[in-house]
């Protein structure tokens, strides 16, 4: 059952930019403070929903799991301040679809 939930969360995690359709799914009013500085970063960098410069899968996600994005740096706080603030959010999405009655 954990290597299951391991997978789930792990597959909500790096699926997360086809499930998010605007920029506004991405950074919601309630976004951690490190994840928003990080959002808006990729948003100025022209980070968007074009090939190779998606807002999430080409410039948050690299940056989150430790990876160099061009011409953006981060310190490691914040990184990790905003990588520790997803997994919860990511949790909480994994405990709401478990929990969901089947349609």
């Amino acid at each position: 059952m954990r290597k299951l939930s391991i997978f789930i969360l792990s597959t909500l995690f790096l699926s997360q930019h086809v499930l998010a359709d605007n920029t506004s799914d991405v950074m919601s009013p309630t976004e951690d403070p490190a994840c928003r500085a990080i959002v808006k970063t990729c948003l100025s960098a022209g980070y968007i929903k074009e090939p190779g410069k998606q807002l999430w899968l080409n410039c948050m996600k690299p940056i989150l799991l430790g990876q160099d994005v061009a011409s953006i740096s981060f310190t490691a706080e914040t990184i990790q301040t905003c990588r520790n603030a997803k997994i919860v959010q990511l949790k909480q999405d994994l405990q709401d679809l478990q929990t969901a009655s089947k349609p």
